[in-house]
């Protein structure tokens, strides 16, 4: 035990100390929270959160596990699991929201396996400028999943 003339006050001095060398060592490692934009409702930003926390701890097959396969090819699936899901597991998200269909695109949206609704909107820290990806996001049996395209869409 840490004693001295002043008692307590060289105590706390110690769990000061202590406390910022925790905070110092969360910044330098890298710690972040994901900003969150406030679009979507309360079950379409459970898909965003989850999407979030599994990419984080780099789990693919939960994310995998957010994705309606319904009708997909096998061909497709490896293809969106490698080159979409894995190839950016690598790079942190800077932020993440749910973001509406544009016109043109809701235009576009009938060759999915669910219909819709929103976009799962997330930017990575990619080196490319702007670097982001939009997850048509649609719901099926009470609950959103990433929605993707039937068939083979090549």
């Amino acid at each position: 035990m840490i004693t001295s003339k002043h008692g307590n006050s060289e105590l706390a001095r110690v769990a000061a100390i202590a406390l910022l060398l925790a905070v110092i060592i969360m910044v330098l490692s890298g710690c972040h929270k994901t900003p969150f934009g406030k679009g979507g409702d309360y079950h379409q930003r459970e898909l965003m959160l989850v999407f979030v926390a599994a990419h984080d701890k780099q789990d693919l097959n939960a994310e995998e596990n957010l994705v309606d396969w319904d009708n997909v090819t096998d061909g497709y699936k490896a293809h969106f699991i490698e080159h979409q899901l894995k190839a950016e597991l690598g790079h942190k998200i800077l932020s993440a929201d749910i973001v509406d269909l544009s016109p043109a695109a809701a235009a576009h949206m009938n060759g999915y396996n669910i219909t819709p609704e929103k976009f799962l909107s997330i930017q990575y820290d990619d080196d490319r400028p702007d670097r982001g990806n939009l997850y048509p996001m649609g719901q099926k049996d009470g609950r959103y999943w990433i929605a993707m395209q039937s068939g083979n869409p090549d």
